[in-house]
Order: structure tokens, then C-alpha cells, then sequence
């Protein structure tokens, strides 16, 4: 489980998901045999019964003489419960690996998401210099198209926006990833 913490791929989680489902399942039929232990040792006659060399021989065992086969089911029902609290052990440590695979993948998610907002932010200044340039670009004619210094002029205004937009929309996200850090 501690392989999964370095990094993580699809065939890691995949194998994790059945190591999951296999513990689950194992988890069942030990809670199982524990239940069909327990139910036997409360049951007298049912432990009376485990004697079979007397009930094979014709001889009845007494309903309450049965301490034998009681420590011998007590014994294996100690040992189920250890195994039972080893699963659940190992199935605690389970869930709480696939809490911080979990927290990784989040974590990811948002550098993803952040990387989008920030490429927006580019394009969205990219797009106001582009509308500028594009008024200056149509078929109309103003009388600014005729002076020598309007292509410069232009170019300038929109670079100076470009870089502002761009500007204040990293230090949106910079105020932003401050307060939530």
C-alpha cells in the first residue's frame, strides 16, 4: 500500500480496488465461521453431538457433558477472532490508504484546474488585444488608418491591456490561493 503514496497510475488503483473487494469478502466468511462457532457453543446438544466415536458406538453423551469439544471450539473461536481483527486491521489501513490516494488525486485535480484558470486568464487577454486590433481592422474608415504613428499606437494600447488583464487576473488567482492557504 505504501507503493501507491510514490505514485499512483491506473493499474495501482485498479489492483488496489481488488485487493479491496478480496478483503471484503474474506472479511464475510470470517465473520461467518465466528458467527457458526458461536452458535454451536451456545447450543448443548449440538456439542454434546461432537462426540462421534460415542454416537458411532451406540453411546449417548450426557446433554451437559461436553467441556471437551467447548475448549476445543473456544480455542478455534479465539484464533477466528484474530484473524478477524487482523482483517479489520489491514482493512482500516486499507481505507486510509485510499484516503491519501484520495487527497493525492484532489491535489492533482486542482493543479489541473489551476493551470486552466491561468491558461484562461491568458487567452481571455489574448482575446481583449485581439478586439482592438480587429476594430482597427475593419473596412471603416476613421482617419486614424492615415497617421503614420496609429499601427504603433494600437499595437501599444493593446499590449498595455493585454498585460494588465494578465496582471490582475494572476493576482486574482494569487489573492485567491493566498486565502485558502
Amino acid at each position: 500500500m505504501a507503493y501507491l503514496e510514490e505514485s499512483i497510475d491506473r493499474t495501482k488503483l485498479k489492483e488496489l480496488l481488488q485487493y479491496s473487494k478480496r478483503l471484503a469478502r474474506f472479511e464475510q466468511k470470517v465473520a461467518n465461521i465466528r458467527d457458526a462457532i458461536e452458535e454451536v457453543l451456545d447450543q448443548d446438544e449440538d456439542l454434546a453431538d461432537m462426540y462421534l466415536t460415542n454416537k458411532k458406538s451406540g453411546v449417548s453423551q450426557p446433554i451437559d457433558s461436553h467441556d471437551e469439544v467447548e475448549l476445543i471450539l473456544e480455542t478455534y473461536l479465539k484464533q477466528v477472532e484474530e484473524v478477524a481483527n487482523q482483517v479489520e486491521s489491514t482493512s482500516s489501513q486499507l481505507k486510509l490508504t485510499e484516503d491519501v490516494v484520495n487527497i493525492i488525486l484532489d491535489s492533482q485535480r486542482n493543479s489541473l484546474m489551476l493551470l486552466e484558470i491561468r491558461l484562461t486568464v491568458l487567452a481571455v487577454a489574448l482575446a481583449f488585444g485581439t478586439f482592438i486590433c480587429s476594430l482597427f481592422g475593419m473596412n471603416l474608415l476613421s482617419g486614424f488608418e492615415q497617421h503614420s504613428f496609429a499601427f504603433y499606437l494600437v499595437t501599444a494600447i493593446s499590449s498595455v491591456i493585454i498585460a494588465l488583464v494578465i496582471s490582475l487576473g494572476f493576482l486574482r488567482i494569487y489573492k485567491t490561493l493566498k486565502k485558502i492557504n
